[in-house]
């Protein structure tokens, strides 16, 4: 048997026995042709075992302080700097920053940091995630996969669009009160 993982609304053919789509806004129609099972929506979310094994925080309802950046492993719209750049000049925040093992640009995302009015803190190729995502109060994140992490803890989330596949679900996640959308970089 194959399992596909799709995000795009359809497989490229008709190999599949099951495909998966996480994703809010996707519905079984694109796959009715293939004629496979169908597991859709976001409770058939995948999470990494390090996620499932840790415990989601209650949220309080002061204002948030402690802010989650993190844009995946290359962040090749350099989406980090330019959240950095829009928070810049807010005092009294907690910033921790997560690049990904292969984003080029840690060294001036630590000048960006510096310069900042807040705490930012920069970390790369972080192994423990959960952690990140437990302590804070609210994240700034790509509309992929990580959307999924932050509501299995409850997190709050600004959605940025990296890519087109992310548009239908970071919109429906605003829509449903998940998230805000912030607009599209792709």
């Amino acid at each position: 048997p194959l399992l596909v993982v799709d995000d795009f609304g359809h497989t490229g053919g008709g190999e599949a026995d099951l495909v998966l789509d996480q994703n809010l806004s996707a519905t079984p129609t694109p796959y009715a042709e293939i004629g496979c099972a169908t597991l859709i929506g976001p409770s058939y979310a995948l999470l990494r075992r390090e996620f499932l094994s840790a415990q989601p925080r209650g949220r309080s309802s002061e204002p948030a302080s402690r802010v989650l950046v993190t844009f995946g492993g290359s962040d090749p719209d350099d989406a980090t700097a330019l959240t950095l750049e829009a928070i810049a000049t807010l005092p009294g925040l907690e910033v921790d920053v997560l690049l990904g093992a292969s984003n080029p640009r840690r060294a001036a995302i630590e000048a960006l940091a510096a310069r900042s009015a807040s705490v930012v803190r920069v970390h790369q190729n972080v192994a423990d995630v959960p952690r990140f995502m437990q302590s804070a109060d609210v994240a700034i994140t790509g509309g992929g996969s990580t959307v999924w992490e932050l509501a299995y803890f409850g997190l709050p989330a600004l959605l940025v669009v990296l890519a087109e596949n992310q548009r239908g679900g970071a919109e429906a996640c605003e829509q449903r009160g998940l998230a805000r959308c912030l607009g599209s970089l792709a």
